[in-house]
């Protein structure tokens, strides 16, 4: 049996335990919309650090290579693509009358597994199979390679320079001031004609 407790003095303990308990439910439920937003923010800040990093490895590729990946004689724009989707494959989607435009330099993430499809889906939507491309892998540390050539060269480049692994690769008229006559595989930043 419950103890016997007077109605004034039950009502009385409840109207002082009632708000506590609301202020400990108020504060979990502020606390897990807190933890909520906080998460969502640092999933936001690592999107922004990863387009960021996607961004500055292309430029870093520009820097070695000492050119503009927008030369305003070459390129009116900048695109970044996967070279390859969660399969491995080549993505279906991809807008290739605008991945072969002229007038942009493209940077292809990832590029190596699905290079020679690339090339071949380019040069069909228009691109000029002598457009300068480079390949490169380990950009800006000891181990660096660059593979200077023309789009529809590159992938049998790499395999006979026995390239493997991940690489990315830059396209576009505006490398061609750094591509210049010579097609070598460069294994410093000497080797690079410029």
């Amino acid at each position: 049996d419950p103890p016997l407790v007077p109605d004034g003095a039950r009502f009385r303990a409840q109207a002082l335990v009632e708000p506590q308990m609301q202020r400990q439910a108020l504060d979990e439920s502020n606390r897990s919309l807190f933890d909520n937003v906080v998460a969502a923010r640092n999933a936001a800040d690592a999107m922004t650090e990863a387009a960021r990093r996607i961004e500055a490895a292309a430029q870093a590729a520009a820097a070695r290579l000492k050119i503009a990946l927008t030369h305003r004689n070459h390129a009116k724009r900048l695109q970044f693509i996967t070279g390859h989707s969660r399969d491995g494959k080549l993505p279906t989607n991809l807008d290739w009358n605008a991945l072969a435009d002229p007038g942009a330099t493209t940077a292809v993430y990832m590029a190596h597994r699905t290079l020679g499809e690339l090339r071949d889906k380019l040069i069909a939507a228009g691109l000029p199979s002598d457009t300068p491309a480079y390949a490169m892998m380990d950009v800006t540390r000891e181990a660096e390679r660059i593979v200077a050539s023309t789009i529809r060269d590159l992938p049998e480049e790499l395999a006979h320079h026995g390239v493997s692994g991940p690489c990315l690769v830059l396209i576009g008229a505006a490398l061609g001031s750094s591509l210049g006559a010579t097609v070598s595989v460069a294994t410093s930043l000497s080797d690079i004609p410029t």
